[in-house]
Formats: structure tokens, sequence, C-alpha cells
């Protein structure tokens, strides 16, 4: 995040390049690939995804899996907006708002990445084989994110949660969104 390097010593735009320059490294990476072995062997272009994870992340206490941040929709807008405009900007092919323990955080970011016109990916953390971390269902998080609502949502689904509640997980989220899953 911005904020974290900023806290490390960075200036501002040295953290903003860091995150850049994560993603043009990246595809550079893929390129090389493709051009010594994945198009002569017939694989599919992998897609170069801009990570960004919860606020709780840069907290670094542990409420990243709890989320009730008791901060205001405009600050995680705020936390968010800048970081997602770098991902972007750089090339990414689809911004990843992973490990979200909130549908109010999912959703400023789906917000964020609606004004970008930019593709997405929500995913969410959860504390049981039906809610999220912060105690929403996942089935109502799934019915929040339609492509009505949100057109350039791709992708819902769950990481950062313990593998033996995946399968029942996903299965919420396929009786309830025809998105992939």
């Amino acid at each position: 995040t911005i904020p974290g390097l900023k806290a490390r010593g960075y200036s501002l735009q040295e953290a903003e390049d860091l995150i850049a320059r994560s993603v043009r490294i990246l595809r550079e990476a893929r390129e090389e690939w493709w051009q010594t072995e994945g198009d002569s062997q017939g694989r599919a272009m992998p897609l170069c995804l801009g990570s960004a994870g919860p606020y709780g992340a840069y907290l670094a206490d542990g409420s990243e899996y709890r989320g009730h941040y008791g901060v205001s929709r405009a600050s995680l807008r705020d936390f968010h907006i800048r970081r997602a405009e770098i991902l972007w900007e750089a090339g990414s092919d689809i911004l990843l708002f992973e490990t979200q323990p909130s549908l109010e955080e999912a959703v400023t970011e789906a917000e964020i990445a609606e004004d970008m016109g930019a593709d997405y990916w929500v995913s969410f953390s959860c504390r049981d084989e039906k809610h999220i971390s912060e105690g929403e269902l996942l089935r109502n998080c799934a019915l929040e994110f339609t492509r009505e609502r949100y057109p350039h949502i791709h992708m819902i689904g769950v990481n950062c949660t313990a593998p033996e509640l995946t399968e029942p997980l996903m299965e919420e989220l396929r009786e309830a969104t025809d998105l992939p899953v």
C-alpha cells in the first residue's frame, strides 16, 4: 500500500513507482515466457492481476480477517483509489480486490473500478462456511455483485480462508450468482 511504503521511509513518488513497477515486472516476465515457451506450446496467455488487499492488511493487526475497522467509507475510498489507479494504468489486465473481510469495503473498491472502467475480481475471507469475516452472509455478498450493478466484475471468490471451508463456500457462491466462482 502507499501508506505502508511511506511508513517504511519511501516518498509518495517512490511508493507509487514501486506499485507500478510490480505490474511492469510481471508483464515483462509474462512476455518473455510467452516468447520462449508459452506461444509455441499453445498455452493461454496468463493474466496480469493487479492485487489490492484490504485496508486491514495495511493495519497489520489481523483485522483483514475481522473487518470492523471503524473508518468511514470515504476513508476506505481514499485509501484504495490511488493504488487501484496505479495498478490499472501500469497495465494490469484485471484488478483483484482480494481477502476482503467486509462487504462495504468490497463495494467501495468495486465502485472505484467501475468509475475507472477497469475489469476486476473480488474475493472474500470467510470465518465459517456461510459468513465472510465481518459477519455478512457470503450469499448476500454474491447477490450484491450482479453484472447489472457492476458490469466490469468478472469473478467472485474466497481466499485466505481455512481450506476445509472452501467447498461449502464455493457452493454458497454458485447458488447465489451466475458469475464465475
